[in-house]
């Protein structure tokens, strides 16, 4: 079974590090991900491929200036074989809460993902 608060440690370390690569190790070559910012690097909210995932994420990087995420909860749904990591981002001086869901297949690689962005948090 997969450490679930050790990946999402790891997860945001990876992603505050913008080590592209240790994000993309854990993804399956066929995997999706959707996220209604991808539309803005993309033109489309869904990414299919992990090529096409390290374009989206590498422009995207290479666009903020910083970057802090600091997980505030995960959770691990066995039926599934799904993970949910609540965190706190701050981008570019923008703070406010964010969630990952991640499918994993049978390998223990993500499928399947989805990023869901809360608004602004004021102070």
């Amino acid at each position: 079974m997969l450490d679930v608060a050790r990946f999402a440690e790891e997860w945001t370390d990876a992603w505050n590090r913008r080590d592209l690569e240790s994000i993309l190790v854990h993804f399956a070559e066929h995997a999706t991900f959707t996220s209604v910012r991808a539309k803005d690097v993309t033109g489309a909210a869904r990414v299919e491929g992990k090529a096409a995932l390290r374009a989206y994420w590498g422009e995207s990087l290479r666009r903020i200036g910083s970057l802090e995420f600091q997980v505030l909860g995960s959770h691990w749904d066995h039926e599934n074989r799904a993970m949910a990591i609540r965190f706190r981002r701050a981008i570019d001086g923008h703070v406010g809460h964010s969630v990952e869901w991640l499918r994993f297949g049978s390998d223990g690689l993500v499928t399947e993902g989805e990023g869901y962005h809360g608004p602004e948090l004021s102070g």
